[in-house]
């Protein structure tokens, strides 16, 4: 029993030097992320830091990330809508009440007849090439005019 206590205290302190070799490396680099890091992932983190330090002071304070978690909130709520408005649509236009926008109802969204000769085919945005669009590819299909057209 003796000899099973002293080996969990030597893993404890073995553990503890540890972290504070990892604790002063840390601080030596002063939280740069360590050599050896893929830069794929640290760019997109990099990006993200100096998104949310507003005042470029190198650190990110407590306002600083409330606001931008605040900002992620407004963002997530405007999404949430427009897919709201979109499978009102989508429900509307869906006439057979199949699920899908079929190629006759297709033709007859406002925005293929505004768009008339330039309007894409269903099969441009049918991702499963199954001859009719699901949600995903109606909102992608709008996704793709309100790029090309503009706000």
């Amino acid at each position: 029993m003796k000899s099973h206590i002293l080996w969990l205290y030597a893993l404890l302190a073995l553990v503890s030097v540890a972290l504070i070799v990892v604790g002063a490396l840390y601080i030596e680099n002063k939280g740069e992320v360590a050599v050896g890091v893929n830069s794929a992932v640290t760019e997109p983190v990099r990006q993200l830091f100096q998104q949310i330090d507003t005042d470029n002071d190198g650190a990110v304070s407590e306002r600083e990330f409330a606001q931008h978690l605040n900002r992620q909130a407004k963002q997530n709520q405007a999404r949430q809508q427009i897919l709201k408005t979109l499978q009102a649509q989508f429900r509307d236009r869906d006439a057979n009440r199949d699920g899908y926008i079929n190629p006759a109802e297709y033709a007859e969204l406002l925005v293929v007849k505004q768009l008339a000769a330039k309007a894409p085919p269903l099969s441009a945005s049918d991702a499963n090439s199954d001859g009719k669009l699901n949600f995903r590819e109606y909102v992608a299909f709008r996704e793709k005019l309100a790029t090309a057209t503009g706000p």
